[in-house]
């Protein structure tokens, strides 16, 4: 099965569910609002990369995505000039 590579030659997974990911489409591509992106990760320009959407439009990963960055960001060390981006040592 081929897969879609980042421009470093890793895999791209689903954010939601980590699948490998054959080719990536517009409508997989979901940015975070650029506050909760500047927050987390100090760039604006971060988006969630998931699952193509079902027949029926819906899109399960991208919840999945979406739940798994609130634990995230819950668990995150908001301490100024932490390195960690989870727990602090």
């Amino acid at each position: 099965m081929p897969v879609a590579l980042t421009p470093s030659g890793r895999i791209i997974v689903c954010d939601g569910c980590n699948a490998a990911l054959e080719q990536v489409t517009d409508d997989m591509r979901h940015p975070l609002p650029p506050e909760q992106a500047r927050r987390l990760y100090g760039k604006t320009e971060i988006e969630f990369v998931v699952c193509a959407p079902l027949p029926d439009g819906t899109q399960p990963c991208l919840e999945l995505a979406r739940v798994h960055e609130d634990l995230a960001d819950q668990d995150r060390c908001l301490r100024a000039g932490c390195p960690t981006l989870g727990h602090c040592p």
